[in-house]
């Protein structure tokens, strides 16, 4: 069954506006992704994916399907029909890594975050940033504490996007010396714009033996390239736009070579041990999120949910002075206006969908799951 409002009115929204963009892949009255070859399923209405689940089954007994099989060789064959350059080569090339986290320590806890190509980076060096900021006087007001986040946050941006691309290595501190530079409690700075998104799926988890998994899983811009290959029941992923188009410069589209990625699972620890896992989904808005729930969380002490309710701010792409939008209840908008940032207005899902496990001192696990979504804790 379909969860929400939410999850029904962006699937209708995707089908008609990218899937339905393909009417050579399929036959009249025969789209994929509809629950009559036609419409989307609505809130409550049951839907089935038997392509899907033969995809599923398959993969079960052998991954290599994916890569070289049956499901690789639709996968290109339908990319080249519709004059993509993709090669079998692509596929069966592939290869999965583990990496090793980046982190960075704030209020006695770490945060974690996956390296580039992914911007966990960008959440880090916000987030050091702000304890930079916090370091400048001795009790931020309400208004410093809004300004100072937003202002690490652009800091945060304009390095990853200066720096970010498959291979980088990062410090979190490489936005201290602008940050400190720059930084000031009554005027704004202008660094960094980035793009409104927000297409994701995210989950987090604890089990009885302790064991946590942060999970964000997204195929980019809604439906990612809106292509269901015949017979498979997924659309292709749309990830190759988060490439530099420009030759020469960072993030140059290449072949072989991860984009820049906007997926960023988070896990926190404490003294070695788990604190929390979190996500905030919502494409660019993800280490936004990230640095809003830390401060939430570990600076103002809320419990989960409270962490994931409060109002946020988010950057969204616009001007070079890059615009703040603000939610609903965010607070003290015309004192921020004075100090430079160019205020504007936002959707609710453009501030993303965040989730928090939060293992508190006694042992007893708190979770938060957003009301921006159709998600639950339990």
């Amino acid at each position: 069954p379909i969860s929400g409002p939410i999850t029904a009115n962006a699937w209708k929204d995707g089908l008609k506006g990218q899937v339905q963009q393909f009417p050579e892949l399929y036959k009249e009255g025969e789209c994929p992704l509809t629950v009559d070859g036609v419409n989307a399923p609505k809130m409550g209405e049951l839907y089935k994916n038997e392509d899907l689940g033969n995809c599923l089954e398959e993969i079960g007994k052998s991954y290599s399907s994916f890569y070289t099989g049956r499901i690789a060789e639709k996968i290109v064959s339908t990319v080249q029909t519709l004059g993509g350059q993709m090669t079998l080569n692509d596929l069966s090339s592939h290869a999965s890594e583990w990496v090793d986290p980046i982190g960075v320590d704030y209020m006695g806890k770490t945060l974690w975050e996956i390296p580039p190509p992914g911007q966990g980076v960008a959440g880090l060096i916000a987030v050091k940033n702000f304890e930079y900021v916090e370091s400048l006087k001795d009790g931020l007001t309400s208004l410093e504490e809004k300004h100072g986040m937003i202002e690490s946050m652009r800091v945060g941006f304009d390095v990853a996007r200066k720096r970010i691309e498959d291979g980088a290595v990062i410090d979190a501190e490489e936005g201290l010396p602008k940050i400190k530079a720059d930084f000031k409690f009554d005027k704004s700075m202008s660094s960094g714009a980035p793009d409104k998104t927000s297409c994701t799926v995210s989950f987090q988890t604890f089990d009885s033996y302790g064991n946590s998994t942060s999970f964000v899983n997204s195929n980019y811009m809604g439906f990612g390239t809106g292509i269901v290959p015949p017979g498979l029941g997924f659309t292709l992923q749309n990830r190759g736009a988060g490439f530099n188009f420009e030759p020469g410069g960072v993030n140059e589209y290449k072949g072989g070579k991860r984009p820049y990625h906007t997926i960023i699972p988070a896990m926190v620890t404490e003294n070695g041990a788990f604190k929390a896992s979190i996500s905030n989904m919502g494409g660019f808005m993800q280490p936004q999120g990230h640095l809003q729930l830390m401060v939430n969380l570990f600076k103002h002490n809320m419990n989960a949910q409270e962490a994931v309710d409060v109002p946020r701010f988010c950057i969204r792409d616009g001007t070079f002075g890059g615009m703040v939008c603000l939610e609903p209840g965010y607070g003290e908008e015309e004192e921020l206006k004075a100090m430079g940032h160019k205020i504007g207005e936002g959707s609710r899902s453009l501030f993303g969908r965040a989730q928090v496990i939060l293992k508190k001192e006694n042992g007893v696990l708190e979770g938060g799951s957003d009301g921006r979504s159709d998600g639950s804790a339990g």
